[in-house]
């Protein structure tokens, strides 16, 4: 049961970090190590399959000087001996994979609450778990960035306990954001659900309600139609609770609840209470604060579960450990990229709460995988569009998700803002992209992601000084007024800065793109780092027609309709 704004503190998720150097070559340092550092400290206790296993002889330091080196596949038994021991153990790791590391209380007096800590090489705390794993054990997924030692820290929780413990340490598959979305698995068992509205004085989930004037009908039915868009879901009224699969409840019944909603796998699924002291649902208007609820719960309804809790046995988003103002790796346990999330909107920018506007309105990237996943996609939006960026705040002011299937497409902006435009689609990861990348106006609070899998061809700016970046497509950007940077990514692109002082960035290795309206001593050529340590003298500047060809190894810059005796050193900037 969800109860928005009553919210639950749960154990904390970490980064991750990854490994790949060879078992068998592990293996040999492992044992060399044992030999030569811990002969009387340390039994080997196993060989399976290339997994070591160890027992603890000498109580581990609780430090970097630790006796005790371990690898993934391996596991490291020992004991608390004391209230407040803290026994480390190395590893080395690299970065790309994703480990799960687990301790437990093992053995005839185990620890019966442990916590576990992950330091890096310097002796950094750069992750920490409580009761992540079964019970009050501990477990984490964790990826790193670096590759190098880390250290495993084993303990009790407060450190008030002894007792003996196991460490393991397994490769997996990196998690998934949706992982921590989704109920137990659990789904409606159809994609046509009809909804039925309490009447004054009808009970569900022990709740009588207010009943619901049609135009709180109709508000709520606008709000199911978005959710559904992307998705094979229907959503239809009923005239009677009978079969119905969502019962909805209006009830003032007080406290800091706004409204819940019984997912399908628990008690009186489908039932949807929502608190009238707390909410306005005359004022279910896209981009409000009561929009984004009554779809949150409807959420939960369909399956889903807050990123910020374990909730249907969900895991907790990596590096999540509070409801509010906790945003987790790479910020994603915010608004904009699930609409399960306590941070509503673009709460980096913007955390305090909404009201008639800067919410979201139907599935983000997040949230539209993880439905589609349980429901079937469906084509949408299969002409030419535009989708243009908002310029103001007001009623009708809000972010969503590009669900797109077909045509040639355009994210534009119309204003006089400074506007951040990127068609890069969501990677459904644990990444800067994992839910997708926002385009807004500055200062303005609505704008775009883009759902995975869906191509958005082109992006055009406004009168301020814009960032536009492309995808792997062969794109077309456009700054307009203003210092714009334009940067195409992959993919063959064709750049147009406008007025003002542009800077056009390369990054991506064997393109041929083209500049329309390159201008000498006002405009720049940024090369990325990409190209290695490029100089000017080393690119090939040439005539071709009325056009200057800048060529760099397997890339090339068409510069259309300029003078090449006006290209100089002064042109190019190199990262």
């Amino acid at each position: 049961m969800c109860k928005l704004c009553m919210m639950n503190q749960l154990h904390v998720t970490a980064e991750s970090i990854s490994y790949n150097s060879s078992v068998t070559e592990q293996k040999a340092a492992l044992s060399a190590q044992a030999a030569d550092q811990v002969t009387t400290q340390v039994e080997v206790a196993d060989f399976l399959a290339n997994t070591l296993v160890l027992n603890e002889g000498e109580d581990a330091d609780a430090g970097p000087s630790t006796q005790y080196l371990i690898a993934a596949g391996d596991s490291f038994s020992g004991t608390l001996e004391t209230n407040g021991d803290r026994d480390w153990v190395a590893i080395d790791l690299s970065a790309g994979s994703n480990y799960t590391i687990n301790l437990n209380g093992s053995g005839a007096a185990p620890v019966t609450d442990t916590y576990l800590r992950i330091y890096d090489a310097s002796g950094n705390l750069v992750a920490f778990d409580d009761d992540g794993g079964s019970g009050l054990n501990s477990s984490l997924d964790f990826l790193a960035s670096t590759s190098g030692r880390f250290y495993i820290s084993a303990a009790a929780y407060s450190d008030g306990q002894t007792g003996s413990y196991t460490v393991s340490v397994e490769e997996t598959l990196p998690p998934s954001p949706l992982d921590a979305l989704d109920w137990g698995g659990s789904a409606v068992d159809t994609t046509n659900i009809s909804v039925y509205f309490a009447q004054a004085g009808e009970v569900f989930d022990g709740q009588s309600s207010d009943g619901w004037t049609q135009a709180q009908i109709d508000g709520a039915m606008a709000s199911l139609n978005d959710l559904s868009q992307g998705t094979n879901l229907t959503f239809s009224v009923a005239s009677s609770s009978n079969n119905a699969e969502f019962k909805f409840v209006t009830s003032a019944f007080g406290g800091s609840t706004y409204a819940y909603m019984n997912p399908p796998s628990e008690a009186n699924p489908g039932v949807a209470v929502f608190n009238t002291s707390n909410m306005n649902l005359a004022n279910l208007d896209p981009g409000s604060l009561e929009y984004f609820v009554f779809q949150h719960e409807v959420g939960h309804g369909l399956g889903m579960s807050h990123p910020h809790d374990t909730g249907g046995g969900s895991s907790v988003m990596n590096g999540v450990s509070s409801s509010r103002g906790d945003y987790g790796d790479f910020n994603l346990n915010q608004g904009i990229y699930t609409m399960m999330s306590y941070n509503v909107g673009h709460a980096e920018l913007y955390p305090e709460w909404p009201s008639d506007y800067g919410a979201t309105v139907g599935p983000m990237a997040f949230d539209l995988a993880l439905l589609q996943e349980k429901y079937g996609a469906k084509d949408a939006n299969i002409d030419n569009n535009t989708y243009l960026l908002p310029e103001l705040n007001g009623s009708g002011t809000f972010y969503s998700c590009i669900w797109d299937t077909g045509g040639i497409d355009t994210i534009a902006y119309t204003g006089f803002s400074s506007v951040n435009i990127s068609l890069v689609a969501a990677t459904l990861d644990y990444s800067s992209t994992g839910g997708g990348v926002l385009s807004y106006a500055e200062g303005v609070r609505g704008g775009y992601t883009i759902a995975n899998g869906v191509e958005i061809e082109n992006a055009s700016g406004g009168a301020g000084s814009d960032t536009v970046v492309g995808n792997s497509l062969e794109n077309v950007l456009q700054g307009f007024s203003g210092d714009d940077f334009l940067d195409g990514a992959q993919g063959d692109d064709l750049l147009e800065g406008g007025a003002g002082r542009d800077t056009f960035s390369f990054t991506s290795i064997g393109d041929t793109d083209t500049i329309t309206d390159f201008q000498d001593t006002i405009d720049f050529i940024q090369l990325g780092s990409e190209f290695g340590a490029l100089s000017f003298a080393e690119l090939s500047l040439t005539n071709r027609d009325a056009d200057v060809i800048v060529a760099f190894g397997d890339s090339e810059i068409i510069l259309q309709n300029t003078d090449l005796s006006l290209i100089s050193a002064e042109d190019f900037i190199f990262v």
